[in-house]
């Protein structure tokens, strides 16, 4: 509304009716606000279920970690050979299916299982954000760069904000109800349906790049490269 009435406005709201400007930000503010809230959970998990240390935990996101890290050195081919479209939407279905396959967890669940949900959510998670990245700032004027470039980090930021305390609402419905002598139960119960949730965000997030992002022509793999590069630092 402020933008809307001064005369050098910071944002130039026109740029927001592109769908790529707009629906392209949506989809990177659900994939850093659900990956961060996921994160959340896991903690909770590893620490109040299965009694892992603060230090043994912060090594097991390692695997999400790495795997974004290594995903990120490929993004420029991937998105050469898939097109920004598909990169983005491949990035959501592997966070999506990869955090709601983790509601099976159990308070005795083989870490295996653990490490490999997380590894192919940190690889998910690397796509996505290139691939809004890349769909929030192109096809702009140049002058409009450095505009989109500030939205796709707002998406980011707003992101990263509203995450935890989402799915941590969410989860606390399900914590408390059995009383201290089931705590870690209680816990169990809401992180499931915490992680639950946050698939089914992502689900529609995944629905939206579908319907209101077209395929883009495939870029060259200099253009597919420069365009990745500020989402693999941002990762």
């Amino acid at each position: 509304m402020v933008e809307s009435r001064v005369s050098q406005p910071l944002i130039n709201l026109s740029v927001l009716r592109r769908r790529t400007v707009s629906w392209g930000n949506v989809t990177g503010l659900v994939t850093f606000s659900m990956v961060t809230g996921a994160v959340f959970l896991l903690t909770l998990y590893m620490q109040q279920v299965r009694g892992m240390s603060p230090l043994q935990t912060g090594f097991t996101f390692a695997s999400l970690g790495t795997a974004a890290v290594l995903g990120g050195a490929f993004a420029a081919r991937i998105v050469g050979k898939l097109g920004v479209h598909r990169t983005l939407v491949l990035g959501l279905i592997l966070q999506g299916l990869s955090t709601g396959g983790l509601v099976v967890l159990r308070a005795d669940s083989t870490m295996a299982l653990l490490l490999a949900a997380m590894a192919i959510c940190g690889l998910g998670h690397l796509l996505a954000v290139v691939g809004y990245m890349i769909f929030g700032t192109s096809g702009l004027a140049d002058d409009e760069q450095g505009m989109a470039t500030g939205l796709t980090y707002t998406a980011q930021q707003v992101g990263l904000t509203l995450g935890t305390p989402v799915v941590a609402t969410i989860a606390a419905t399900q914590m408390g109800a059995g009383g201290a002598a089931s705590a870690a139960e209680d816990i169990l119960g809401g992180v499931r349906l915490g992680l639950l949730a946050d698939a089914g965000i992502v689900a529609a997030a995944v629905l939206v790049a579908l319907v209101f992002l077209r395929q883009r022509p495939a870029m060259s793999g200099a253009a597919a490269q420069e365009a990745a590069a500020p989402a693999e630092a941002t990762s």
